[in-house]
């Protein structure tokens, strides 16, 4: 098992409404892994088979092709009620997944299988020399990370997103050994990647394409830089505080829990009224005393 785990996907816990969380996504994976085999790790395989599925593992090119498949609500976190349920949600995903270009993993059993869902989870591909990622920077609200993603036999990357002070988010990345990475379109000359971790800025293009790309080879990024046709590229927008408190709240009030703000609500409210009872009274008081110009004219007449 500790082959099929060496590849993980964390995210940010969400209590907005109808937010995937890291259960489901550890749910569904585990679901997925129990339904699949592993011939690297059985026992009794011959050393030519294990070999061929190494190999299949290895040719992850177009792998995964596509949008995010954290969006929901989908098919694909369905939550199962029974067994054919499962199976269902199980099959859609395999389904799905060998569609967009990873059928080589597939076919490497189980190892493959937590690789392409991870790859999937994080819209990456490999193309050729690189691998890029395709996400859409609005969706990059919450902070997530994928570890010990395998590059190449002997180099494994982690991505992580994250955000600053001013909800603006950015990726830190590492490799086991030296890479290359360079953010949207590649303007930029790219940054040398190894164990320490390197903060890259998120960027928007217009036409949309892919935010990053990590590669082994410099001088690979260097001319992708002239593939890669774009009108604009800026920096992306910070996301709204309100946006953020959802997540991190369930409401977009703020840290404070909403009850907070209806008993604040309910105290201004009766705080003016009883404002507006004591001024008419006041007012009802000053009308009725001797001390009323008219009736106290009246008052000394009688006296």
């Amino acid at each position: 098992m500790f082959q099929l785990n060496s590849i993980s996907f964390g995210i940010s816990k969400s209590l907005a409404p109808d937010a995937l969380n890291p259960i489901s996504i550890n749910a569904t994976r585990y679901a997925l892994l129990s339904n699949s085999r592993a011939p690297l790790l059985e026992h009794g395989i011959s050393e030519q088979y294990k070999r061929e599925m190494i190999a299949l593992a290895q040719r992850k090119n177009m792998c995964y092709t596509g949008h995010s498949t954290l969006l929901v609500p989908s098919r694909l976190w369905k939550v199962p009620k029974s067994v054919r349920g499962l199976i269902d949600t199980v099959d859609i995903w395999l389904l799905t997944l060998e569609k967009r270009g990873c059928a080589s993993l597939l076919k490497a059993g189980a190892s493959g299988v937590a690789e392409a869902f991870a790859l999937s989870l994080f819209a990456s591909k490999f193309s050729g020399e690189h691998l890029e990622v395709d996400m859409d920077p609005t969706d990059l609200h919450r902070e997530m990370t994928i570890e010990n993603l395998s590059f190449s036999s002997d180099t494994k990357l982690s991505i992580a997103v994250r955000l600053d002070e001013e909800n603006r988010p950015f990726f830190s990345l590492s490799s086991t050994s030296k890479m290359f990475v360079c953010d949207a379109a590649c303007l930029n000359r790219p940054l040398a990647l190894e164990s320490t971790w390197v903060r890259i800025p998120v960027k928007i293009t217009r036409p949309s394409t892919p935010i990053l790309y990590l590669s082994k080879s410099r001088h690979h990024l260097e001319q992708m830089r002239g593939t890669i046709h774009v009108i604009e590229v800026l920096e992306a927008p910070a996301h709204e505080q309100e946006l953020i408190a959802l997540h991190k709240h369930g409401h977009r009030l703020g840290g404070l829990p909403v009850i907070f703000w209806v008993m604040l609500g309910l105290l201004v409210l009766v705080f003016h009224l009883f404002l507006v009872k004591l001024l008419y009274s006041e007012w009802k008081k000053n009308d009725s005393t001797p001390y009323n110009y008219y009736l106290r004219q009246r008052y000394m007449r009688m006296h």
